[in-house]
């Protein structure tokens, strides 16, 4: 008894479910992908059927998991930890292995003081707040802890993409800005393509960020822009 939920205690405590169960069990694990990943398709009533066999799939293969459609041990601590492929899925290893990686290219200016995209992932790998930026000042010194949510979407993105990322906690946003909740990046670059006027690549990336989890009603591209701000970047942002 040392007050530690590991390997041995996560297997008294799981409930292993699959296709064709309904259970609360099963209520659970919908709940955990629609709300904290973003699966949107996936209703929350407690019965498996395929949308959601279809949605365990794919979180499953996105963390390097046997994408089996049976949640078991390694899913549910998964599911629930949001834990990385490898690693203790902490917001600074997730931010470290980003730093590592050479498919991300993290911008090193900003509006903001200390507050580039490269500055907000060494602090985080460092484990301390990002800077953030303010609506009316840009300079107003808040900080804000950048969330695993986002942090693992940038990381799911970078297997099979690459891209710049021109702002994340930093530089002046609206208000209420994901960005300033440690929630959102921005991408100015896909794959090499830029994204400084309206082209396909703004599409493929917005659907991309979506498929890594992004909250479809809040990541913004050049065609799906309610503020008219977004012609020259994708903004993604996740729960």
């Amino acid at each position: 008894m040392d007050g530690i939920v590991g390997g041995n205690t996560w297997e008294k405590l799981i409930v292993t479910v699959r296709q064709g169960d309904n259970s609360n069990a099963v209520r659970a694990v919908q709940d955990q992908l629609r709300s904290g990943y973003g699966y949107t398709g996936v209703t929350v009533d407690g019965a498996f059927g395929a949308g959601t066999d279809s949605a365990v799939r794919d979180f499953q293969g996105k963390r390097g998991l046997s994408a089996d459609g049976v949640v078991g041990l390694n899913t549910w601590n998964a599911l629930v930890t949001g834990a990385s492929t490898g690693g203790s899925g902490t917001a600074a290893s997730l931010a470290q292995s980003i730093l590592n990686t050479s498919r991300v290219t993290l911008g090193t200016s900003s509006s903001t003081v200390s507050g580039s995209p490269r500055q907000n992932l060494l602090d985080t790998a460092a484990g301390k707040a990002a800077t953030r930026g303010c609506a009316s000042n840009a300079n107003c010194g808040l900080t804000v802890y950048l969330k695993k949510s986002m942090l693992q979407g940038m990381s799911d993105l970078s297997r099979s993409n690459s891209f710049y990322v021109t702002s994340i906690a930093g530089g002046v946003h609206s208000t209420y800005s994901d960005h300033y909740a440690g929630l959102a990046f921005d991408i100015g670059i896909w794959n090499g393509v830029s994204l400084s006027s309206p082209n396909s690549s703004h599409t493929a990336a917005r659907n991309a960020c979506i498929a890594a989890g992004s909250d479809p009603g809040q990541t913004f591209d050049a065609y799906h822009d309610p503020t008219g701000g977004h012609s020259n970047h994708v903004h993604c942002a996740w729960n």
